[in-house]
């Protein structure tokens, strides 16, 4: 009996030291996906700053403008594809489109990058064939602070690229069409 039960304990010990290939696969998909976010966030903070070092509404007038709609208007470079095996990214008007697999996780999402006085959101939205545990996973790479960052009721909607002083002016922007 305590043979059995020593040999059960270490069976035990041993399948808890398992080597589990799945969170190698999520780790992979979220490092990729966090190259991108980060990549991303830096390129508009140095914008914002660029934008705002001789006006303080500097952002939102680029914004507002068109003139910080683009990957060139904010000097972004996306990550060289071998660093991104299962990713694919594309340029939209302020943001990205990204489409992952890899192995039980899909996601395709679109990206637009808002920004609320110097905060930085990610209004996401996830299209058809996109997976549960994919979505999962993009919704840990992407979280924004605060659930809100919009008010309907004032000048800052929804769709609204950038808005400052708290809600009370907000932009569209505007698709310059280069």
């Amino acid at each position: 009996m305590k043979r059995t039960l020593i040999i059960a304990s270490l069976a035990f010990c041993a399948a808890s030291f398992a080597y589990d290939g799945d969170m190698d696969i999520y780790h992979e998909l979220k490092e990729e996906l966090a190259l991108v976010r980060d990549g991303y966030v830096a390129s508009i903070n140095m914008a914002m700053e660029d934008a705002q070092n001789s006006d303080p509404a500097g952002w939102f007038k680029a914004r507002d403008s068109g003139e910080a709609e683009d990957w060139d208007d904010i000097e972004y470079t996306p990550p060289e594809k071998s660093s991104l095996p299962h990713v694919d990214i594309e340029e939209i008007p302020y943001g990205f489109k990204i489409m992952a697999k890899h192995d039980a996780y899909v996601v395709n999402a679109t990206v637009r990058v808002v920004t609320r006085d110097s905060d930085i959101f990610y209004d996401v939205t996830f299209q058809k064939g996109s997976n549960a545990p994919g979505k999962e996973i993009f919704g840990e790479v992407f979280r924004n602070d605060r659930k809100v960052f919009y008010d309907n009721s004032t000048p800052c909607k929804r769709a609204s690229v950038t808005c400052i002083d708290g809600y009370s002016r907000g932009t569209l922007g505007k698709s310059q069409n280069k």
